[in-house]
């Protein structure tokens, strides 16, 4: 998802909400925009690539998220199926087999 924002923000920022609970904003490949409307406003600002997600902060590891942020792009991950999961676990098999 593209967002949009006034002035420059970090790649992530880290609110704490209720409890244990944060909330993760992911915000990459910055883009400065100019836009004028029909009526002859600027707009002026940045475009991110941006994410946001809500978790116990004991499930993620947070400073994984701020080393590697183009990998929560996504998160919370999908779950894969059960084929996926079956053809990743013969997929081992094989490889101890022939190892």
């Amino acid at each position: 998802m593209k967002a949009r924002f006034e002035t420059q923000v970090p790649a992530v920022t880290v609110y704490p909400e209720d409890g244990n609970n944060v909330c993760i904003q992911i915000a990459l490949d910055e883009q400065p925009f100019s836009e004028t409307d029909a009526e002859g406003n600027v707009f002026e600002g940045f475009e991110y690539t941006f994410h946001e997600f809500h978790i116990d902060r004991d499930e993620i590891d947070l400073d994984d998220v701020n080393e590697f942020p183009e990998d929560y792009l996504d998160y919370p991950f999908p779950i894969p199926t059960l084929e996926e999961r079956v053809a990743a676990l013969e997929a081992v098999q094989l490889e101890n087999m022939e190892g």
